[in-house]
């Protein structure tokens, strides 16, 4: 893939490394559902998959250099040091763990504006909005999808991603020893991926991470109609 992003192995051992100390902290299961035991786990395979789902949304952004950024759902933080280092303005969003999110960056040393609410953000634009591994949790997606669109200017990239809750993604949820197994989803990636067609945003690039085995699905969307103001 053209511009297809890889990070650094100290990039990953970096968030590894904290994230080890943020799970013997609290209670197992606690972080579960914002996926943090799968980037530190000593499966090297579940650690690398988890890994490339951020480096396939990463590559789906486009060029990040300078961008605003929101990232919805950003739990860990985890594309928080890459955005950085491109010399964006971060703004997280997390309603479940929100001092997490702001733990995460002030150990890595970066300004994030965090956020509880994706709903007080009022009069702002973003280039670029991730929403990785949350839309499947969320009760309301169409009123999340029209915030996105109020979020937006017309050549905003929004790249989502999602399990596909197939019999291979629910073993895998086993390994790790998630204690939920994934209860607390609403839907499944194609679900909303249905919504966001529906919605009219249009897509604009997939990936699918194990292509044939597909765990999960990575895809970048633009706004299909005009953004108010424009």
């Amino acid at each position: 893939m053209k511009g297809a992003v890889t990070l650094r192995h100290d990039y990953k051992d970096q968030y590894a490394r904290i994230f080890r100390t943020v799970l013997k902290a609290t209670q197992k299961g606690r972080y579960d559902e914002c996926t943090i035991p799968s980037y530190a786990h000593s499966n090297r395979l579940i650690s690398w998959l988890f890994w490339k789902r951020i480096e396939a949304a990463l590559s789906l952004a486009g060029d990040l250099r300078g961008k605003a950024v929101l990232d919805f759902g950003c739990g860990g933080g985890v594309t928080f040091q890459y955005l950085h280092e491109q010399g964006c303005a971060i703004t997280g969003c997390e309603d479940q763990f929100p001092d997490l999110a702001g733990e995460m960056s002030r150990s890595l040393g970066i300004d994030v504006e965090i956020s509880s609410d994706l709903f007080v953000l009022q009069g702002r634009r973003f280039d670029v909005i991730f929403a990785l591994d949350v839309l499947e949790h969320i009760d309301d997606l169409g009123a999340v999808l029209e915030k996105f669109r109020e979020l937006s200017h017309k050549h905003t990239r929004i790249v989502i991603s999602g399990p596909t809750e197939n019999f291979l993604y629910r073993m895998g949820r086993l390994i790790i020893g998630y204690q939920e197994q994934g209860r607390f989803h609403e839907r499944t990636i194609y679900d909303v991926e249905r919504e966001m067609k529906e919605g009219r945003f249009c897509l604009q690039a997939m990936q699918t991470i194990f292509p044939g085995l597909t765990l999960f699905r990575v895809s970048s969307w633009t706004v299909d109609i005009p953004v108010a103001g424009e």
